[in-house]
């Protein structure tokens, strides 16, 4: 997995990885902060910078700010489900709460 710089976007709701030259193209997850849950509810990489780990970093980020701020994970995107799946770190799987 290679090293990417992820931004949190607050405004934005929104873990970013700005990608070329100029940085316009991007990687995103997406969440809902609701209460002192996180609702991760989509993680999108651009088609040409897929299978290089920028998701895997986007949900690495997401999820450590949740540790950080105490906060609890809701993963109803599929892709934050299986990073948890391959990454079960304690950390993690305690914070995450059931999907309805």
């Amino acid at each position: 997995m290679s090293k990417a710089n992820v931004d949190h976007d607050v405004g934005a709701n929104a873990f970013v990885i700005h990608l070329g030259k100029d940085g316009k193209e991007k990687a995103l997850l997406e969440y809902v902060k609701e209460g002192d849950v996180l609702n991760l509810w989509h993680t999108e990489v651009p088609v040409n910078h897929r299978r290089q780990g920028l998701g895997a970093h986007l949900a690495k980020a997401a999820l450590d700010h949740a540790v950080e701020k105490n906060y609890q994970v809701k993963p109803t995107c599929t892709y934050i489900q299986k990073y948890l799946k391959d990454n079960p770190l304690a950390e993690y799987t305690e914070r995450v709460i059931p999907i309805d």
